[in-house]
């Protein structure tokens, strides 16, 4: 059994090859529609999701795992290092539940060294903090230096939420923290695409106005001093066709080979809405 561990609420989107590794634990949100509780997962349809969300008679509300759950995960197994990846801090408590798990277990035992990280992102670039976390582990690296990879590679990190249906976004309760996080944060910003639609139809201010190849365009500027070594992940709303589409012109455009494809999770699709895509580099 590897002597590490890490952890990862349920935005965390991993690449295929990743979906059942034993080192890597993923903890559900919880999302309540109506008032019927729905635990997320790699089962959820987020399809019907968003159908219901849509059909709902009130806001859609999530919760994310508590201190409890943390700790249970923390102390499940012997490994000596446990790393923690969350969400960012300003879209959920998940690292406020992550790190009052940690202490009390520190004050409890010491038998682990417990390091969480606020990934301040989200979905894809989580999963690449869990990936290279992993992967360090795996050539021995010390705890210590893999914990300034990750801050470095955290702090590097940038994400695009691109809608082109707002439907369920209307619902959700979420679309002021989606704002809040177009206002303020540097790393996560979000585009809506205006392809086909009414340019004078009503859109809330969370968003960029951008076709797709502009869109395109904009992120491969971005990439453009980029190294072979970048990894790129697209996680796609049940959206394959434009997750395929983006990757294929990024590939084009970049020369960059690393860019992988997953589907989004019950959590992340709340933020994507139907059709939506997450693109972390």
């Amino acid at each position: 059994m590897a002597q590490y561990k890490i952890i990862a609420d349920s935005s965390c989107e991993l690449p295929a090859q990743y979906s059942n590794d034993e080192r890597i634990s993923l903890i559900p949100f919880r999302i309540e529609i109506d008032g019927v509780p729905l635990r997320d997962g790699s089962d959820i349809n987020t399809k019907s999701l968003l159908e219901r969300i849509v059909d709902s008679k009130t806001f859609t509300s999530s919760a994310c795992p508590s201190p409890d759950v943390f700790y249970n995960s923390i102390a499940e197994g012997d490994q000596k290092r446990v790393y923690i990846i969350t969400i960012s801090a300003k879209l959920s408590g998940c690292y406020l539940s992550a790190m009052i798990a940690k202490k009390l277990y520190e004050d409890a035992h010491d038998d682990k060294e417990i390091f969480v990280i606020d990934s301040k992102n989200l979905a894809g670039a989580e999963g690449q903090l869990a990936i290279l976390a992993l992967e360090l582990e795996e050539k021995g690296v010390s705890g210590e230096e893999i914990k300034k990879s990750l801050t470095n590679l955290r702090d590097h990190m940038r994400s695009v939420i691109i809608m082109n249906d707002l439907e369920a976004v209307y619902k959700n309760i979420r679309l002021d923290k989606i704002k809040d996080i177009v206002e303020k944060a540097t790393n996560i910003k979000s585009v809506l695409i205006r392809e086909n639609k009414d340019e004078n139809e009503d859109t809330p201010k969370i968003c960029l106005k951008e076709s797709f190849s502009q869109m395109v365009d904009n992120l491969a500027a971005t990439l453009k001093d980029a190294s072979e070594q970048t990894k790129i992940f697209i996680t796609h709303c049940n959206n394959l066709i434009d997750a395929e589409r983006l990757r294929d012109m990024l590939m084009e455009k970049t020369g960059l080979k690393n860019i992988f494809i997953m589907s989004a999770s019950g959590f992340n699709s709340l933020l994507t809405d139907n059709g939506g895509l997450i693109v972390s580099f």
